[in-house]
Order: C-alpha cells, then sequence, then structure tokens
C-alpha cells in the first residue's frame, strides 16, 4: 500500500470527497462531530490518500484555546468507513501519526499533543485503554512521546467532557512551562 499525505484547503477535491462521506457516515458515535465542520479554525488540516483513495483526514488544532507554541492533532480525525471496514483503521491512524511527528518542523509548533476523552463516563478505564494507546504510539511511532494520568483542559468549559487524557510530543521540553489547567481522575469525577 501506498500513503501519500497532504495538506489541504476547502477547494482540495480529495478533502472534499472525505468530509462529505464523513458528514453522511453515522456508523459511529462521534458522528455528530463532522455534520459542522469548519476548516478554517485549523491550522493545518492533513489528507491521507491510499493506494489513490482518500482514506482519512486529521487536524492540527490550536484555535487560541492553549499557548501559541501547542498544538493538539489528530483533531477531529476520521477515517473512510471502506478502509474501516477492511480492519486498517489502526494502521492508518498511527502512520497518520508518525507522519506528523515526522513532520514537525513544518507544523510551527513546539509541543504537539493527542487527546482522548473519557468514555461511558469512567475515566478509570478509560486510562487503562488510552495507556494501551500510547505505548502503541511508542512502539510504532519510535517517538519519545510523554502522558501521565491527569485530565487536561481541552475546551473552555469545567465541565467533564472538556478534561481530556492527553499523550505529548514535547521535543524541547517545554510542557513544564505550559500553564494548561489539569486535574487528577478524582477531581475530575466531582465535575458536573
Amino acid at each position: 500500500m501506498i500513503d501519500t499525505y497532504k495538506t489541504v484547503d476547502n477547494f482540495d477535491l480529495d478533502w472534499q470527497h472525505l468530509r462529505d462521506t464523513a458528514k453522511q457516515d453515522k456508523d459511529h458515535l462521534l458522528w455528530e462531530n463532522y455534520q459542522d465542520f469548519n476548516l478554517e479554525t485549523y491550522d493545518h488540516m492533513i489528507v491521507n490518500v491510499r493506494d489513490g483513495t482518500p482514506a482519512a483526514f486529521h487536524g492540527i488544532y490550536n484555535n487560541g484555546r492553549w499557548p501559541n507554541n501547542v498544538a493538539r492533532f489528530c483533531n477531529r480525525a476520521y477515517i473512510n468507513p471502506h478502509f474501516r471496514k477492511l480492519g486498517q483503521g489502526l494502521e492508518i491512524t498511527y502512520k497518520n501519526i508518525k507522519y506528523v511527528l515526522d513532520n514537525y518542523e513544518n507544523w510551527g509548533k513546539d509541543i504537539l499533543f493527542i487527546s482522548r476523552g473519557v468514555q461511558y463516563d469512567n475515566a478509570e478505564i478509560t486510562w487503562k485503554k488510552f495507556q494501551k494507546f500510547c505505548q502503541f504510539l511508542l512502539e510504532k511511532t519510535n517517538y519519545n512521546l510523554i502522558y501521565d494520568d491527569k485530565l487536561y483542559q481541552c475546551c473552555p468549559n469545567l465541565c467533564k467532557d472538556c478534561f481530556q487524557f492527553c499523550v505529548w510530543y514535547d521535543p524541547k521540553n517545554l510542557k513544564k512551562h505550559l500553564n494548561i489547567h489539569s486535574i487528577s481522575i478524582d477531581q475530575w469525577a466531582r465535575l458536573p
């Protein structure tokens, strides 16, 4: 399989095709996230084309939520249902992540991170799954990614949905100076 990657704008045909596919695809729990999609709020949107077919997209995103030198990537990550049905979703995911890390200097950020919200209102189980995901990424990408069991504020509200587990790529060792609000699993459980 041949994977190619490109940063796209609203006029890119592969982006248009995948965006329209995502809007129509309601076979997953997060389908609502793809109904009203504003590409202009992203620093970069990356499309993965596999063997000539648009396979996936994901964004590099800040939109004023974190310090200017920080961005979340794999934001609104989406995989074409054709490739999900073939069982290629996890492979596409880690290759997309590796692509972003391999091209770190192109994104204009010092620190990149991936976040995952708590599933089924159970932070303990989500944390265990997130640890496995992070270990998988460490193995597959060969990058020094860091993570802990804190939940970081990923949107402006002080509610459960706005705090997520994060895995960080911080090659300049600047995360310790970030002022991103974080809480423990116990504190998260007490949020509305």
